[in-house]
């Protein structure tokens, strides 16, 4: 996050507020360098997810999603889908009363969190159609972007199965999709390959050359 902790407890920032701050900000600020720039967003986890909710979405011409999947427990196997409820509907909000944000850290896999984004997060969870059961239609736009896109899972990836994979890429549902689910009896990958430097020169290509063949 970048954050202090004194800022990260008193950011009033939410998820949907990253993305509309944040990435909507990035894409105008290219465009207005550079009127030609083609825009391709790779997304890891969450930030697959939150794609989808950007105003911009015209502006992207290709999407890379890496493990991204539903975060509700329903495609998660046992006893991580036992863990997964038990994570966000207990230990999350006690950890933010106690803390006054989610301290991140090699157990949870994740980064520290201010209270806010932490808590929607939680209820997005929680829910069987994770953040479509929050947002209102009219504040989303999967359903409208129709770019090329690349979805990639791999198969000991234990926070982003194949069905939870599968089931977040149809939330694109008009888009160009390629899906490549990767399979090793030897290698191990887990939730994060793409972006070790040791896997990227083999699944990088991938990445590559979905670029290459549209831009």
């Amino acid at each position: 996050m970048g954050l202090s902790v004194d800022e990260m407890i008193n950011s009033q920032t939410s998820i949907q507020q990253w993305v509309t701050q944040d990435m909507d900000g990035a894409i105008d600020t290219i465009l207005n360098k550079n009127h030609e720039a083609q825009i391709y967003i790779i997304g890891h986890s969450l930030g697959g997810q939150i794609i989808g909710l950007s105003k911009k979405y015209r502006d992207i011409k290709g999407i890379i999603l890496v493990a991204t999947q539903t975060g509700n427990h329903r495609y998660w196997n046992f006893p991580l889908n036992l863990l997964n409820i038990l994570f966000w509907r207990y230990y999350v909000p006690s950890i933010i009363k106690y803390r006054g944000y989610f301290p991140g850290g090699n157990d949870s896999g994740m980064d520290n969190m201010p209270k806010i984004p932490a808590l929607e997060w939680a209820r997005w969870c929680q829910s069987e159609n994770y953040l479509f059961d929050n947002i209102p239609p009219n504040e989303r736009y999967y359903e409208n972007i129709t770019c090329p896109l690349l979805s990639i899972s791999f198969n000991d990836d234990i926070y982003a199965t194949k069905q939870s994979v599968d089931w977040f890429t149809a939330r694109y549902p008009n888009v160009k999709a390629k899906r490549v689910h990767y399979k090793s009896a030897i290698k191990k990958y887990g939730h994060s390959a793409l972006f070790e430097a040791d896997n990227f020169s083999t699944l990088g290509m991938d990445v590559i050359n979905f670029i290459k063949g549209r831009a």
